[in-house]
């Protein structure tokens, strides 16, 4: 079963993976295996490298699971998944990201959220010093569960 994505190019380097419902994605080294087999076979497509994304509980999917009664169990399938493996690699711990405007935010969906950082006051790129980056604390919320369930969740696919 194919996923949504959008159809890459022939020959790029990289394909994501984001599951189209409430459950977790499967094993990112089967999937890849799958995937590169089917779209090479029925389109013609190569790509070097699957990475698998969960769905985080929040924008047009949080909509999607509370309006389908699905939220509260799709919270408890990421609880119960919490994996500690996941920790030391998640994007927050070493990735900032950035508004439009220059606030900062721990990563994408604290921004999406609007948690941003905060000491304070509201804080803005050209106010962080570089020097405290490293072991600042994180902004945290029940999506975060996403990110550190099964394998884990990154830009970069699954952590573990």
């Amino acid at each position: 079963m194919l996923a949504n994505f959008m159809v890459p190019i022939p020959n790029c380097r990289m394909l994501f993976y984001n599951s189209v419902g409430a459950f977790l994605s499967a094993s990112q080294c089967e999937l890849e295996a799958a995937y590169k087999r089917q779209l090479k076979n029925n389109f013609g497509i190569v790509f070097k490298r699957l990475y698998t994304l969960t769905n985080l509980p929040i924008g047009r999917f949080a909509a999607y699971l509370r309006h389908n009664n699905q939220l509260e169990g799709y919270m408890k399938l990421l609880v119960g998944a919490f994996n500690p493996a996941t920790i030391d690699g998640l994007m927050c711990r070493n990735t900032i990201s950035v508004g439009w405007r220059g606030e900062v935010y721990d990563c994408d969906f604290n921004q999406q959220l609007g948690m941003q950082w905060k000491n304070g006051r509201h804080l803005f790129l050209w106010n962080v010093d570089p020097n405290n980056l490293e072991n600042r604390d994180i902004m945290t919320g029940d999506h975060c569960f996403g990110c550190t369930a099964g394998a884990g969740s990154s830009c970069g696919g699954a952590l573990t």
